[in-house]
This record gives structure tokens, C-alpha cells and sequence, in this order.
């Protein structure tokens, strides 16, 4: 009789494993149409966890004319969603109806520039507040932008949001070089293998002037990873086929 109980006790932990959450990113992109392999709670707020081949993940990408939500706690940031330009070009995508090209440098994990995407702006009172776990007890916002494309999006393909933090205006990445003359005299003064930016003398490197100016990225939740869902048609073929199996299945037991 033991034994019984043990099995329903496995699976609730079992479960409990899968869906324990993780740390929620600060910003990033979900879909209701579910992710691939979700392991992170916040990865199945907006739709179920769906099975995919292993080393696989991302949020499925609705039909051309659906919607994403990008989710930040960022309160003051200016945030921005994004593609690659094999999706700007190739798949004609437009957010909201639009899309700019942005070339910011190249955000950690992500292609080359060029990027598309538009500007969401600073999230304010047209975000909506994620009222529940796991995105409580900070105060996380959420705002829902519409995609379009053409064709289909491939397993290599990217969707994902950005923010401008660091004061400066439009967006700066990991390959971004800015040189700042702030100090009141013409041109910008050197010191050796020194350069002085923002009234410091900093080492004349690249990545240092990467990494001081640098904008945010979001992790994870960023792939579109070309999970798309069946055409409404393929839907219904599929569905009437599962009817006549059944069907089929009851015939054969009442003969």
C-alpha cells in the first residue's frame, strides 16, 4: 500500500524541479504561444511549456500579425525589441507595423550588426504591472508588441530586447567605441596610453570604452528559435484525424 503513495509523491517533486524558478531577468521576451523546453518559471507565465529536441529552447513565435511581450524591470531604461538583419531582410519583420536599423556594435550572444526593431520607449503607465509569481515581489512591467513577417523563421534566427541605461542617447553595445570630450577643451586629450572621458584619465583600450558606455541586453528569454505554431487549417486536419482514430478505435471494440 506504501508503494501506492510513492509514485504520485515522485511526481509532484519531480514537477516541482521542473517548474522551480529561477532568477527572473532583469528584461526579455515571452510568448503565448509557449517555450521550447522551458526551464525557468517566468519562461511559462504566458503559455505552456512545449517538448522540442534536446539542446533546444526559445519562446514559439505566433503567426505573422500575433503578439510578444517584452517584461523589464528596468523602470527608467528606454527599451527597444530587436532582430538580426537575416530576419530584418529576409522575413520582412516590422514591430508594431515598423521597424528601424540600428548599428549599435554587437550584444553578447547575439549576430552582427545591423539590428531592426523600433524604440518601445520608457516604460511607464502604458506597461501593464505583472501582478504574480515568479515576477513578485519586485514590480516587473510587461508591454505587447505585434510582430509581422513574411516566410518562416529559422531555428538560428533572434528576437530580443535591449535597454538604454547609461545615459547616453540611442543605444551602445560590446562593439560600440565612444569617445566622450566633456572636459571644456577642443578635441579629446590623450595621456599616454590614456584617454580622458567623463573627467577621468581611463586606459586607452577599446574594451575599456566598450564596457564603460555599454547598453544592456536581455538573456535567455531571447530566442525565437523558429517554434511556430501550425497554421489553423493544419490544426483542424489534425484534429479530425485524432476523431477518426477514435471513432475507428470504438468501432473495432463493438464489433
Amino acid at each position: 500500500m506504501k508503494k501506492l503513495f510513492m509514485i504520485p509523491a515522485i511526481a509532484i517533486l519531480i514537477a516541482a524541479g521542473v517548474t522551480d524558478s529561477h532568477a527572473v531577468p532583469s528584461l526579455g521576451v515571452g510568448s503565448s504561444f509557449g517555450y521550447v523546453n522551458a526551464e525557468d518559471a517566468y519562461q511559462t507565465y504566458w503559455g505552456s511549456s512545449i517538448l522540442g529536441p534536446s539542446g533546444e529552447d526559445g519562446f514559439v513565435v505566433g503567426p505573422s500579425g500575433s503578439s510578444l511581450h517584452v517584461f523589464t524591470n528596468i523602470s527608467g531604461a528606454d527599451i527597444y525589441i530587436l532582430t538580426t538583419a537575416d530576419v530584418g531582410v529576409g522575413n520582412s519583420i516590422t514591430f508594431n507595423g515598423s521597424v528601424n536599423t540600428y548599428d549599435v556594435g554587437v550584444f553578447r550572444s547575439y549576430k552582427p550588426v545591423p539590428y531592426y526593431g523600433i524604440d518601445l520607449g520608457i516604460v511607464n503607465s502604458s506597461w501593464s504591472t505583472l501582478p504574480k509569481n515568479p515576477f513578485t515581489p519586485d514590480p516587473f512591467y510587461a508591454l505587447d508588441v505585434s510582430v509581422a513577417y513574411t516566410g518562416a523563421l529559422g531555428t538560428d534566427q533572434w528576437i530580443f530586447a535591449a535597454a538604454d541605461t547609461n545615459g547616453l542617447a540611442e543605444l551602445q553595445a560590446e562593439a560600440t567605441t565612444i569617445w566622450v570630450d566633456d572636459n571644456g577643451l577642443a578635441d579629446i586629450q590623450t595621456r599616454g596610453l590614456r584617454v580622458r572621458i567623463d573627467g577621468n584619465w581611463v586606459t586607452f583600450d577599446a574594451d575599456t570604452f566598450t564596457d564603460y558606455h555599454r547598453d544592456d541586453s536581455s538573456p535567455k528569454t531571447t530566442s525565437a528559435r523558429g517554434w511556430q505554431v501550425p497554421e489553423a487549417g493544419a490544426l483542424l486536419l489534425f484534429g479530425t484525424g485524432l476523431l477518426g482514430l477514435v471513432g475507428y478505435r470504438r468501432a473495432r471494440r463493438m464489433q
